[in-house]
């Protein structure tokens, strides 16, 4: 087996190439294009596993990232996937052998840290921890879509139901945001993120110029949509959902007080469930939370209800950090706790 890292591909074949071996959209070119967007001096990285012959046994986007300044530069070096390498046949052996040739890649590049997130992938606990990785737990909530829309509709618990119906009395309307959406996205994002950080929960807010915003490159790639939610012409929630080799994934989403008590939210995605299922895909993932929102103290814990309010089938997935550099990381958070927050 060889490992082979790119820093440009071919789209339609590397996209093709995530679909066959079963990976999401935090595998693609789009995803790539987002990160770059996202966060300033990084570059995307497409890593293959590849048999003797030729084979494509495994694929991987990884992203790295240094500081534009030139003494941080040796002290910043951070390489990370928002997803574990997806492999054939979901092989442990396969993504054993992945991991440990991204280890060696990461100490090559002189990376501090090496992350590996666990964003729709339920795979890869025991071999992050065999390669002596700190484990992250946190719980993803699924939806399988090939039931029926009445079977999935009686899966939801009864508050669940009884708060839609309310959305639909209160003359909430579903509808795709357009035109200046984006700008009234991130204003619903912000109302929410005051509220997160009222209860002690996380820090969600977006901080980029609008003109600029990275989920603009999702939009225009066809892969991802922002629903929103109105009564009459008032905004009150949005949502964006990407949509990728059959995976809905529930990635961002923003509502303001009034849209909380006109239950707008729960209308929004009762909607998309059925607009989605509609457009062929398989599973609807309504994104993740920490393990310990399961705590009913935990500031976290009204999302965890909510997202298991519509019948989902609650996945443990694992992400993992490797410090690569320890001196120089001991250095760099010394540095964090001197400099001006």
């Amino acid at each position: 087996m060889r490992f082979e890292i790119s820093d440009h591909v071919d789209s339609e074949a590397w996209n093709r190439t995530v679909c066959t071996l079963g990976g999401t959209i935090y595998h693609s070119t789009v995803w790539a294009e987002y990160g770059i967007t996202s966060s300033p001096n990084t570059k995307a990285k497409f890593i293959s596993l590849l048999a003797s012959n030729g084979e494509v046994l495994g694929v991987a986007l990884a992203f790295f990232t240094r500081s534009g300044k030139p003494f941080f530069s040796y002290l910043s070096g951070h390489l990370w996937l928002d997803s574990a390498p997806v492999v054939l046949n979901n092989s442990q052996e396969l993504l054993d052998e992945f991991l440990r040739l991204l280890v060696l890649y990461a100490k090559r590049l002189r990376a501090i840290k090496l992350l590996v997130g666990s964003f729709s992938c339920a795979v890869g606990s025991s071999e992050l921890e065999h390669l002596g990785f700190k484990l992250i737990k946190r719980l993803e909530f699924k939806l399988d879509l090939t039931k029926s829309e009445d079977d999935l509709w009686k899966g939801f618990s009864s508050r669940r139901r009884s708060k839609i119906r309310k959305a639909i009395q209160n003359g909430v309307m579903v509808e795709e945001l357009s035109g200046d959406g984006l700008k009234e996205f991130r204003r619903l994002q912000a109302e929410s993120a005051r509220r997160i950080n009222k209860r002690g929960g996380s820090d969600i807010l977006h901080r980029g110029v609008v003109t600029l915003d990275p989920v603009l490159v999702l939009v225009k790639s066809g892969c991802a949509e922002i629903i929103c939610a109105r009564i009459e012409k008032e905004v009150l929630s949005g949502v964006i959902f990407s949509f990728f080799n059959g995976l809905v994934y529930y990635t961002q989403a923003g509502t303001s007080q009034k849209g909380l008590e006109a239950e707008a939210g729960s209308l929004l995605v009762w909607e998309s469930i059925k607009r989605f299922r509609a457009l062929g895909a398989k599973t609807f993932n309504f994104g993740g939370c920490k393990l310990e929102a399961m705590n009913e103290a935990s500031p976290e814990h009204g999302v965890y209800r909510y997202k298991k309010d519509f019948g989902t089938t609650i996945i443990e997935c694992t992400s993992g950090e490797k410090v690569l550099r320890p001196l120089t990381n001991g250095i760099v958070n010394k540095i964090k706790l001197i400099l001006p927050r």
